[in-house]
């Protein structure tokens, strides 16, 4: 009986695993999105951090922002990112 309270306990833990990599399918989204835009990306804890921009590119993907988190969603599913942020983590 004690076994069964404690795995309720355990399932709790299970979203702090370490999850997949997502920045090269978000990359290959939003390079799909803006062909000619040249940046560097990471993905983590479901937001984009966005690195290594130039200011137009910066201000398109500001611009677009609901465009590439709604198509990102419906590409990933429960797993897409959440948020933009143009801050090196």
């Amino acid at each position: 009986m004690a076994f069964i309270k404690l795995e309720g306990y355990l399932k709790k833990f299970l979203d702090l695993a370490p999850k997949k990599d997502l920045s090269p399918q978000v990359y290959e989204f939003i390079k799909k999105t803006l062909p000619y835009a040249e940046f560097n990306l990471k993905v983590k804890n479901k937001t984009i951090y966005f690195y290594d921009l130039n200011f137009s590119t910066k201000n398109e993907i500001f611009l677009r922002r609901n465009e590439i988190l709604s198509g990102l969603k419906q590409a990933l599913g429960v797993n897409a990112p959440t948020n933009i942020n143009f801050q090196k983590f």
